[in-house]
């Protein structure tokens, strides 16, 4: 049906968009970064957590929902993406800075 289409389609949307912010910080690091990426369930809540290395400042743009590239008009719609498809699956998410990662929790 077309409920479970877009509940899908909004899945990989918001798995598409954190991954992808994830790939823009590990760029910004001088080291071998890596993103870890976990999924649990748990009493009928999936729980997904996105974690990469990033800077205070790069977590505070993303409080902000402000982007750190220079072509505003083309860039910063992750975050408002992730924000609206989340919700559209009635669940939370969270954004944490922790020991120099960016973490991202979302539950569902």
């Amino acid at each position: 049906t077309t409920s479970v289409i877009i509940m899908y389609i909004s899945y990989v949307l918001f798995f598409f968009n954190a991954i992808n912010n994830g790939i823009e910080a590990c760029k910004k690091q001088e080291d071998n970064s890596s993103i870890t990426i976990r999924i649990l369930e748990h009493n009928h809540t999936l729980f997904f957590s996105f974690e990469n290395p990033g800077t205070q400042e790069m977590y505070d743009s993303i409080l902000a929902r402000k982007t750190t590239k220079d072509d505003e008009n083309n860039h910063g719609l992750g975050i408002d993406i992730i924000d609206h498809t989340v919700k559209q699956l009635n669940g939370t998410y969270e954004y944490r800075y922790e020991n120099g990662h960016i973490i991202l929790d979302i539950y569902i």
